[in-house]
C-alpha cells in the first residue's frame, strides 16, 4: 500500500499463463520425434557409438527439416552423447598414424645426429683438430 498521497503503487502484469499445445501440435512433435529415431536409428551405430560414415546431427536435422538442436537432445538421449562420425574416426586414425611416424623419425634423425658428432669428435681428435 502506497505510504502517502503522491506514491503509487505500481504491479507489473503477471506473466501470461504458458501455452497448451494443440493437438494437432502433440501429433506434429511426436511425429518429428518418431521419424528423428527412425532416422537416426539407420545413420547411428550404436555398437561403435558415431555416425556412419560421414554422418552428423546437422544432415540428419536437414534432412528431416527440423533444428539440429532437437537431433542433438534425441540423439544424445537415445544413443549418447558422441556427435562424432565414422569419417572423422578414420581421419583421427590417420593423423595418429602420420604423428606417430612423425615422432619415429624425429628419434631417428637425432640418433644420426648424434652418431655423426660421435664420428666428427673421433675425427678431430685423431686429426689433433678443435672446433672452428
Amino acid at each position: 500500500m502506497p505510504s502517502s498521497a503522491t506514491e503509487t503503487e505500481v504491479r507489473s502484469p503477471a506473466p501470461p499463463p504458458p501455452k497448451t499445445p494443440t493437438p494437432e501440435q502433440v501429433k506434429r512433435a511426436r511425429v518429428l520425434r518418431n521419424l528423428i529415431m527412425t532416422a537416426l536409428e539407420t545413420a547411428f551405430d550404436v555398437e561403435k557409438e558415431r555416425y556412419r560414415g560421414d554422418g552428423s546431427d546437422e544432415k540428419v536435422a536437414a534432412g528431416l527439416g527440423c533444428s539440429e538442436q532437437l537431433v542433438a537432445k534425441i540423439r544424445t538421449e537415445f544413443f549418447g552423447d558422441k556427435n562424432v562420425n565414422e569419417a572423422a574416426a578414420q581421419n583421427n586414425e590417420s593423423v595418429r598414424e602420420l604423428l606417430d611416424a612423425t615422432v619415429r623419425l624425429k628419434d631417428e634423425a637425432l640418433s644420426i645426429a648424434t652418431r655423426a658428432e660421435d664420428i666428427e669428435r673421433a675425427a678431430r681428435k685423431f686429426l689433433g683438430v678443435d672446433r672452428p
